[in-house]
């Protein structure tokens, strides 16, 4: 299984990735948009990585990217 790097995935794969860890309700939303494949490749990042939320985060801010989702865990 290859390694996925954080900036190989789009701004909607982060926003996925941020949704699930977050436990978002956004979450199902966005599983509906991306592709099974696309869906893999968050899983792959998020399970080699220590720590993955603050990285993620930090990307999508990196991006300009505004969040519709809270980062507020639950």
């Amino acid at each position: 299984m290859p390694l996925v790097q954080l900036d190989e995935l789009s701004d909607r794969q982060l926003e996925f990735t941020q949704a699930g860890i977050t436990n978002s309700p956004e979450w199902l939303k966005l599983e509906r948009q991306l592709s099974l494949h696309e869906q893999l490749q968050c899983l792959r990042y998020v399970s080699m990585e220590p720590n993955p939320l603050p990285k993620v985060q930090a990307q999508l801010q990196n991006r300009n990217f505004s969040p519709q989702i809270s980062l507020k865990q639950h």
